[in-house]
């Protein structure tokens, strides 16, 4: 299943709820480390304005989920332990009670979760609110990330079982709406897209290697580091062999024209070579950030060979749909150039 297959499948989740009538279910997604399956659910939860609940059943004893047992009475009246839910757990609200990593708990704090998996969602004294739904994301036991094996009883406790797979127009398109280093976007877009997850599972090296997660991570450390350490923090996170290719990157990065210039309409150039262009149309649309400019991509895509026309307005698309299709060139772009269908697969 792709990202945005992901993002719709768990939009239709939520609103769902966890109401034994109505509900989609719960819902598990298993695929190999760092391609972004908890980023997505996170991603989800913040575009919807609901709760995201990251309950690490790694980190937990069996108790931890029931809670612990405090003196009460039964219904006849008689002592009786009752059970103390911990404070994690959702009360109100809407949202995602989040069971990450959920492979890599050992069996028995797996079993913890058995009970709340299925309707009527209830665990001792605990009841999931209806508006908040259970997700559980974990890797495959081929990805020899000490995940253990799922009882056959606990799978089919979980309504929906999918596996993720790396996509990576889905990544672009999500990069450029998450602020993601335009060298970075560049480099995986066009130039190098398989640089964008490369993970052997026999290799136990103690260093990073290409994956979302760990280039969303490099990103972050070019963001926050002087440009004189921008390699070490890119090797840190996605391996030496990625970084070198990232360095070798920033060479035609250097050589493209004011950006600056060209999205405010001072500078009509068009750099020459296929690699450049795709970096010009990248690095313009990382610049976009008012109408004004979203209006004169439009107008200098317009200046540009079809192919490179409709990856910029692709790219400007998913940034800000509003902000394209509020321009008086969009009418244009589309009838000339492309149908509008073409700009939205």
């Amino acid at each position: 299943m792709r990202p945005k297959e992901l993002t719709d499948l768990l939009k239709v989740q939520i609103e769902h709820g966890s109401n034994p009538d109505e509900e989609f279910g719960s819902l598990f997604i298993y695929g190999p480390p760092g391609i972004g399956k908890s980023r997505i659910v996170e991603d989800v939860a913040n575009e919807l304005g609901v709760g995201c609940v990251d309950f690490r059943l790694l980190l937990r004893d069996p108790s931890d989920l029931r809670g612990i047992p405090v003196p009460g009475h039964n219904g006849d009246g008689k002592p009786a332990a009752n059970w103390l839910p911990p404070a994690e757990l959702p009360t109100n609200g809407q949202g995602f009670l989040f069971f990450d990593d959920f492979v890599t708990a050992p069996p028995l704090v797996q079993a913890s979760a058995y009970q709340l998996t299925i309707r009527p969602h209830k665990l001792g004294e605990y009841q999931l609110p209806e508006g908040w739904v259970i997700v559980g994301a974990g890797n495959r036991p081929q990805d020899l990330t000490l995940a253990h094996p799922m009882p056959p009883a606990l799978r089919t406790r979980f309504a929906t079982i999918v596996e993720l797979e790396v996509n990576h127009d889905d990544w672009v398109e999500w990069a450029v709406t998450h602020n993601i280093r335009p060298e970075i976007i560049g480099l995986l877009s066009k130039f190098r897209p398989e640089l964008l997850f490369q993970y052997d599972p026999r290799k136990f090296e103690l260093t990073g290697f290409p994956c979302p997660r760990a280039w969303e991570n490099a990103s972050h450390n070019m963001d926050m580091l002087p440009s004189e350490l921008w390699f070490e923090g890119v090797r840190g996170a996605v391996g030496e062999g990625a970084a070198i290719e990232l360095r070798a990157y920033m060479e035609i990065w250097s050589q493209l024209p004011d950006l600056d210039a060209i999205i405010e309409g001072k500078d009509d150039t068009i750099p020459h070579g296929v690699d450049l262009i795709y970096a010009c149309c990248v690095g313009l649309v990382s610049k976009a950030d008012k109408q004004a400019h979203y209006n004169r991509l439009l107008d200098y895509a317009l200046k540009l060979e079809r192919e490179y026309s409709i990856f910029l307005v692709k790219l400007l698309y998913h940034k800000s749909r509003e902000q394209v299709t509020k321009s008086d060139k969009w009418g244009e772009f589309a009838r000339i150039l492309v149908n509008e269908e073409k700009i939205l697969e």
